[in-house]
């Protein structure tokens, strides 16, 4: 059988509590670690199916565990939820987590995720979102960016190295083909897309 563990590296309660309740109704083994230090010793005693990392954690940075997560084998999916992210924030990683989602992140967008991304993988998953809605290549890699945090037309710009207007060209023909107004409400969608139930 599968392993269904999840880690929540998470120190607001509230948070804790609504992730807890959605994730445990659909099966998921929900463990929770609200400090640096506790996530560690998490880390080194399960096998974990998918973790989900905050990057303001009281004694420390939720960034440095993913120096933890890197060598691990089988690597859990990971998903890092913070309200702090920015291009140059993502840069000083040390690899590139499979997504980053802005919070606030309601417990029915991450099961979601959690579930989309356990059957899938991310890039079946986005491959599927995009293909529906007939985006180009180069749309497509620009939502594959937005995903990872880099959405600014500066930053996608500097990373296929075309101009930012360019950048802004695609996103507005990314939302008409999609239906939606904005980039955000664009992945919103992708986030949260699933087969042909959703969308």
């Amino acid at each position: 059988m599968t392993c269904r563990k999840i880690l929540l590296v998470e120190d607001d309660p509230l948070i804790v509590r609504g992730w807890r309740r959605v994730l445990k109704s659909s099966g998921w083994d929900v463990h929770a670690a609200t400090t640096l230090a506790h996530a560690r010793a998490a880390l080194t005693q399960n096998d974990w199916r998918v973790v989900v990392v905050d990057l303001q954690l009281p004694d420390g940075d939720g960034a440095d565990l993913l120096a933890v997560l890197a060598p691990m084998h089988p690597k859990p999916i990971i998903i890092v939820a913070s309200g702090y992210v920015t291009a140059e924030r993502i840069k000083e990683f040390p690899f590139l987590p499979p997504l980053v989602v802005p919070k606030p992140l309601t417990g029915g967008v991450l099961i979601s995720l959690v579930e989309t991304l356990d059957s899938q993988g991310l890039t079946d998953w986005l491959q599927s979102f995009c293909a529906k809605h007939r985006l180009t290549q180069r749309e497509t890699e620009i939502v594959e960016l937005a995903t990872v945090g880099i959405i600014t037309n500066k930053d996608t710009a500097a990373k296929l190295e075309i101009e930012p207007g360019t950048v802004g060209s695609y996103w507005s023909r990314i939302c008409r083909k999609t239906g939606h107004q904005t980039r955000q409400d664009v992945l919103l969608a992708a986030f949260c897309y699933r087969d042909k139930t959703l969308n």
